[in-house]
């Protein structure tokens, strides 16, 4: 009742403006203003079955993101392509899109010249950690102007994934977000939302 619903005050005019009392009015719902969403993947618009897909989600959804497809390892890939080809249509039918995520400091999810750096042993720790941080903000100028989402993760599970942050006294954390809330002005996206993704937070 207090996030999901709101009052709704009807006023019924006849042809002339005239206020009309007790009548009958049925009212049905055409679309939820609450976000109920859910994340898709590759396969989503590149499966035998895309066609029940999107009838289901359409009948059930309103808001969506993709598993991968706008991560930093996937740039340039499969996975991406598809994102591109499934955010038009996400468009076309109004649905509310959620960007994940920008950052995700775990080296099994870093692009494979990320690897190299981090791996390069000949390289101090503020080396990498420069090299590094160089790296990962080409992708935040790039998924920021490229796609047009209503909130980007802008870190991702960093309870448990801070190796960038390890190498150098900078808090790589609030380097993320600061260099976010820039680009959204630079790329004309004022507007757009700023989190933290993470999970089991209370626990």
């Amino acid at each position: 009742d207090l996030h999901r619903k709101s009052d709704l005050e009807i006023k019924v005019v006849n042809n002339s403006g005239e206020g009309v009392s007790d009548v009958q009015v049925n009212i049905a719902l055409t679309r939820h203003k609450f976000k109920f969403g859910a994340v898709v993947n590759r396969y989503f618009s590149g499966s035998p079955y895309v066609d029940t897909y999107k009838e289901t989600f359409l009948n059930y959804f309103n808001a969506s993101g993709f598993a991968n497809g706008l991560k930093p390892k996937s740039r340039g890939g499969i996975s991406e392509a598809e994102a591109d080809i499934t955010m038009q249509w996400f468009q076309e039918n109004n649905i509310s899109m959620r960007g994940h995520a920008l950052q995700w400091e775990k080296v099994s999810t870093f692009r494979p010249e990320m690897v190299e750096v981090y791996n390069n042993n000949a390289l101090t720790d503020q080396e990498k950690a420069d090299a590094l941080i160089e790296l990962s903000e080409i992708h935040f100028h790039h998924a920021i102007e490229k796609w047009d989402v209503e909130a980007w993760d802008v870190v991702n599970e960093n309870i448990n994934n801070y190796v960038i942050d390890e190498l150098t006294p900078i808090n790589t954390i609030s380097h993320w977000f600061k260099l976010a809330d820039e680009l959204r002005v630079i790329y004309n996206r004022p507007d757009i939302k700023l989190y933290l993704n993470d999970y089991q937070v209370i626990s």
